[in-house]
């Protein structure tokens, strides 16, 4: 999956965010000084003062745009995917045939970029979701698809350890929030070739370290707040400890985010610690 340059934009899919009020004596409090008004919103850039809303209060211009291609592992374009781009709400294409999809009116900020291929209601093919952020103007990324190689049973009550294309996540159907109309209990996983992985995973700055592995999981979005103890096949190398790192969108507080879910060390063929991931989603091992 390639990732050129960053770029925003677009999908349907309405989430609303925070909370409308509908007290008109308080309505009519709040624009009687227009002064006060313009002031406050004179200046677009975001405030790090955003209340209990998080970021859903933010205004932002309208002024990046967001294009792009989907492809599979042997290249071919991907048609009929369905392109969600996620901040506030989730705005949404469907890939061409030649997998081209493209946003515009987006704004220049951190999003959630989530592609399901078509038809995918559990099926096969991997979800791609990563926090994307668009930069005013121009953005692009390429985005490839692969198949799930590893598909494991979810136990009803009893937690057991899934391997996940070597992500081994330990949990059961009664831990998990599957979501809206999903009803499975088959999870899923794909460890992504480096080939594939886009040019920039855009993480924070407090992830320190190398990326040297990446997962997309099965089913997509369903959540464990109790968290998902997890262990890695050791991938090699000179490196002893690691941290897990896990891709959302808090739809409450409008945040994508990369969140940290733990450290590892190596220990024997696999690395352990306190890792516990907490929804399945995009993964990422990194080497400290």
């Amino acid at each position: 999956m390639r990732l050129s340059a960053i770029i925003s934009v677009a999908a349907l899919l309405a989430v609303g965010c925070g909370d409308k009020d509908s007290d008109d004596s308080a309505a009519d409090d709040s624009s009687a000084d227009d002064s006060a008004a313009d002031d406050s919103s004179a200046d677009d850039t975001a405030s790090d003062d955003t209340g209990s809303e998080g970021q859903c209060g933010m205004q932002l211009d309208a002024d990046a745009q967001l294009s792009g291609t989907v492809r599979d592992a042997s290249g071919s374009p991907v048609a009929g995917a369905q392109v969600q781009l996620c901040w506030k709400v989730c705005r949404q294409e469907i890939s061409g045939s030649d997998g081209g999809f493209s946003f515009s009116a987006a704004e220049p900020w951190t999003h959630a970029l989530k592609i399901y291929p078509e038809g995918w209601v559990g099926g096969s093919t991997a979800v791609f979701m990563l926090p994307m952020t668009l930069a005013a103007g121009g953005n692009s990324i390429d985005v490839v698809l692969p198949e799930f190689t590893a598909w494991a049973t979810i136990p009803a009550s009893t937690p057991a350890e899934l391997d996940l294309d070597g992500l081994l996540v330990t949990t059961s159907l009664a831990e998990l929030d599957l979501g809206f109309g999903v009803d499975t209990d088959q999870a899923g996983g794909v460890h992504v070739p480096e080939s594939d992985w886009p040019a920039d995973w855009m993480l924070p700055a407090e992830a320190t370290g190398t990326v040297v592995g990446a997962w997309y999981t099965h089913p997509y979005g369903a959540i464990a707040e109790g968290g998902m103890p997890t262990r890695v096949v050791d991938p090699g190398g000179d490196a002893t400890s690691y941290q897990l790192w896990e891709a959302f969108w808090h739809v409450e507080t409008c945040e994508v985010v990369w969140e940290n879910a733990g450290s590892l060390t190596a220990n024997g063929d696999h690395l352990e610690g306190d890792a516990a991931l907490h929804e399945f989603t995009t993964v990422l091992l990194l080497a400290q």
